[in-house]
C-alpha cells in the first residue's frame, strides 16, 4: 500500500490492527515503520514520530526515527 502511494489505507489498516491484532503487531517493526512512513506521507509529523518511536523500542538499529525527525518537513513543523 505505501508502493502505491495508498495512505490513508495503510493507516485504517494499521488501526485496525492496534484495536484488532494487538499480539501480532506490538513487536512488528515493518508494521510500526509503515505507519510511520504513511502519516510521514500525509504531513503527519507527530504521529509518524510516534510510530517509529514505537519501531525503535522494539529495534535499537532502526533509523526511521531520526530520518523523520531531521527531515525538512518535520524539522520545520516540530519547531513552531
Amino acid at each position: 500500500m505505501i508502493e502505491a502511494k495508498e495512505y490513508q489505507a495503510v493507516i485504517n489498516a494499521t488501526n485496525d490492527g492496534i484495536q484488532n491484532h494487538t499480539d501480532l503487531v506490538r513487536n512488528d517493526v515493518a508494521f510500526w515503520d509503515h505507519r510511520a512512513m504513511a502519516y510521514y506521507e500525509l504531513g503527519n509529523c507527530v504521529d509518524a514520530l510516534a510510530a517509529a518511536y514505537h519501531a525503535s523500542l522494539i529495534d535499537d538499529s532502526d533509523q526511521l526515527f531520526g530520518l523523520i525527525s531531521s527531515s525538512p518537513l518535520c524539522s520545520k513543523s516540530l519547531k513552531k
